[in-house]
């Protein structure tokens, strides 16, 4: 059943779960970033990011994932930058001196004692509630309690931890006239509008909702109005493209239409293989246990004759044969679990990285060996090589982890981390782009100016500071040009607006319309045309070079195998 077509009480049970959380909610709000105005909003986007999975959220604790949205953004969203300052607005009967004390704390030591005190949360469901290390929640708390025993002397705080009661009663007092907030109505229409067009669940045709599926993509257009122009391709890579609120929006061609792209003239100046895909399985050839020089130009994740899970590399000058590697080291990876992306290779084209529940696979293709790093994460399903050449940056459902294969130390991360440079993301209602250092850690935010764009997917970066993401575009796209969605290249700060490839979405697919591969030299994005009903009426695989700044796009091949006869092996996930 489509998420848009679900039965009304659902959608009353979502309201009926606003009206019983949202005063509590907005205590802690209030608690942590001291602020009425901002307050009101972090608890309308918390209760709409789970209103927009209600479906899957009322079944597992929508009660603890509302918290964990909200404290989350209050802590680590882009508002709670530069903001180590602040406390709840004085209340009737409150004491002027509690409110200094917490309006000496920072928002993190706020969040702790909200979490530990006032909800009687433990120190390690606090520390994934708030994404925070176990010995920072402890610090945190213990600074906190020093803060306010300092600042009260005569409240005698402390003394009895986070379990003492005078501190549950400060942190009461401090909140007890709450400001007037209803947002149940509003937070359910932003849900139920978000989940039409972010989650692709359904279709808009005549001012009338059509279950199109549970995961059919979503393409809206005012009835009756003709779609936006439509480029025909002619053998030339310029794109027809359109502004919309100073932002330039380049229109790509539909999936019959990028046949008639032209090819690159030369895709081994953007360091791809003359021919891509996995090859017949018949012409693979084995990775010899002394390993080869050869560069890696791609990897694929294939099933054997076995039905058993592995990749294979694609190696430069033995195009198109790969080998394949070493199987035991393999054995209980699952392709539905396990994600390639535009970091899975090593800068030094060397050596190869795969996520796997509770472990990570290293291959070194040079060396011929595979090496095997415990993790104490069982969700572990994303993971890429960090630029200094060192550290692979992992992520299962709620945790970052920063991982040294060579000594095998793994460290839980703190706040957001990545493998690439930068990284486009989506948060309460914010589109932003963050920046990371050569080991992963996140060392800056900022916010896109142009369309609040929702990215899904991996980004992809380059050392000039660009970012692209595969992205689902805001309404005023659906309507005027009839796209959903896109890919989104942003510059570097003061670099000007993102850039727009709008695509069209045939009506009924399943799969979202582009992956981002990789940046290529020459500020070139190559990306994955996607679709699972092609003009040939199978599943298409197509691979395209964006020239972001030229707005032009080529044609580099076709990825062959997904779903073809004697080709069901090819799993359709691959990196480059």
């Amino acid at each position: 059943m489509a998420t848009t077509d679900i039965p009304w009480s659902t959608d009353a049970d979502f309201v009926g779960f606003v009206h019983r959380e949202q005063e509590d909610l907005l205590r802690l709000a209030l608690l942590v970033c001291g602020d009425a105005d901002r307050a009101g909003r972090l608890v309308e986007d918390a209760l709409v990011a789970v209103g927009r999975r209600w479906s899957q959220v009322v079944d597992e604790d929508p009660h603890l994932e509302v918290r964990r949205n909200l404290y989350r953004a209050a802590v680590w969203g882009p508002e709670a930058r530069g903001a180590e300052v602040g406390s709840p607005p004085a209340a009737p009967g409150a004491d002027t001196a509690e409110l200094r004390a917490l309006a000496g704390l920072s928002p993190r030591q706020r969040a702790v004692l909200a979490a530990r005190s006032l909800e009687g949360r433990g120190e390690w469901e606090t520390a994934r509630l708030l994404r925070m290390g176990v010995h920072r929640v402890r610090a945190e708390g213990h600074a906190a309690l020093a803060g306010l025993a300092a600042a009260l002397p005569d409240h005698r705080l402390g003394h009895g931890g986070m379990g003492d009661p005078g501190l549950a009663r400060l942190l009461r007092s401090a909140t007890a006239d709450l400001p007037e907030l209803d947002v149940a109505e509003s937070a359910a229409l932003r849900a139920r509008t978000e989940r039409r067009t972010v989650r692709r669940r359904g279709l808009l045709v005549a001012g009338g909702v059509v279950a199109a599926g549970a995961l059919t993509t979503v393409l809206v257009r005012r009835a009756g109005e003709p779609p936006g122009p439509v480029p025909v391709p002619t053998g030339d890579p310029r794109l027809t493209s359109t502004t919309l609120d100073g932002v330039p929006v380049q229109l790509a061609p539909d999936l019959r239409d990028e046949l008639a792209l032209p090819t690159h003239p030369s895709p081994s100046r953007l360091g791809l293989p003359d021919r891509l895909g996995p090859g017949d399985p018949t012409r693979m050839l084995a990775l010899p246990s002394g390993g080869l020089p050869a560069p890696v130009t791609a990897v694929y994740l294939v099933h054997d004759d076995r039905g058993r899970f592995l990749p294979v590399v694609q190696l430069e000058g033995e195009t198109p044969r790969t080998r394949s590697v070493p199987r035991a080291a393999f054995t209980g990876l699952d392709s539905s679990t396990t994600v390639v992306g535009p970091r899975t290779i090593a800068d030094d084209r060397a050596r190869v990285v795969f996520p796997a529940p509770g472990r990570l696979v290293v291959l070194d293709v040079a060396a011929g060996a595979v090496l095997e790093v415990p993790m104490p994460d069982p969700t572990l399903r994303v993971a890429g090589w960090a630029h200094d050449g060192r550290t692979v940056v992992g992520h299962g459902r709620e945790d970052g982890w920063l991982v040294d294969p060579a000594t095998g130390v793994v460290r839980s991360a703190i706040g957001s981390v990545y493998a690439g440079r930068a990284e486009l993301t989506w948060s309460g209602g914010v589109t932003g782009v963050r920046s990371f250092a050569d080991d992963g850690t996140l060392i800056g935010w900022r916010e896109v100016v142009g369309p609040r764009v929702v990215p899904y997917g991996l980004s992809a970066s380059d050392e000039r500071g660009w970012v692209a993401a595969p992205s689902y575009l805001p309404g005023r796209y659906q309507e005027e040009l009839g796209r959903a969605q896109g890919v989104v290249a942003v510059p570097p700060e003061d670099g000007g607006p993102p850039r727009v490839l709008a695509a069209e979405v045939p009506v009924g697919a399943t799969v979202d319309r582009y992956r981002v591969l990789a940046w290529a030299p020459g500020g070139v994005v190559i990306v994955e045309s996607r679709s699972d009903a092609g003009p040939s009426g199978g599943p298409l695989r197509r691979v395209l070079a964006w020239e972001v700044e030229q707005g032009r796009l080529w044609r580099l091949g076709e990825v062959p195998g997904v779903g073809a006869p004697g080709g069901s092996w090819f799993t359709g996930q691959w990196a480059l």
